[in-house]
């Protein structure tokens, strides 16, 4: 029974994240660029379970691509993306 309500879970935070990343792409300009060591980047705010997560992203209009930089918790998707961009 227990392996069922943890894929249930599971189930619904992928659910969730996908919602995320796919309001991203139906208006990836909404959020405001960041700025210091994450200029040029985007970030998107939802919640898990009542904890915070952020979707790092950055957009390139040259390729016509949204390139996602990390996917976490709020201070660990930015340290992530720091990290990444260096």
């Amino acid at each position: 029974m227990r392996e069922r309500t943890v894929l249930a879970s599971n189930e619904k935070r992928s659910a969730r994240i996908k919602a995320a990343i796919a309001a991203v792409f139906d208006n990836p300009y909404y959020k405001a660029p960041k700025h210091g060591p994450l200029k040029g980047c985007r970030a998107l705010g939802f919640t898990l379970e009542g904890v915070a997560y952020r979707a790092v992203y950055r957009i390139d209009d040259g390729r016509r691509v949204i390139e996602f930089i990390a996917i976490a918790t709020h201070d660990i998707a930015y340290q992530r993306a720091s990290r990444r961009l260096r």
